[in-house]
């Protein structure tokens, strides 16, 4: 099945920019392949890419190290602190894609 970023981010319910991350990673790794990059018409900015994408899309874990970003507020009177994961929403969007029916048939 051949795939956008954006695509994969309608259909596991994610955004863009988690989507083309996990995508990016999902290259690097050998999971998928950029089989074709589509520019626009008028030839200006970064080419769409077109990735090609199994049914089963596999992923160790067990070597994987959590990248945690912390973001401080600027208000004093508060001490509130988010922490953001990103091999966090990695593994959310493989529950979703394993479990999405558009990836199945």
């Amino acid at each position: 099945m051949n795939l956008t970023a954006r695509q994969v981010a309608e259909k596991l319910g994610l955004s863009y920019v988690v989507a083309s991350g996990l995508m990016t990673y999902l290259e690097s790794i050998g999971q998928v392949k950029v089989v074709e990059k589509r520019f626009a018409p008028n030839g200006k900015g970064k080419p769409t890419k077109i990735y090609e994408i199994g049914n089963n899309v596999v992923i160790g874990f067990e070597d994987a190290k959590s990248e945690t970003t912390t973001v401080e507020t600027n208000n004093p009177e508060t001490e509130t602190e988010t922490e953001i994961s990103t091999l966090s929403d990695v593994q959310k969007a493989i529950e979703r894609l394993k479990n999405s029916q558009d990836f199945t048939s």
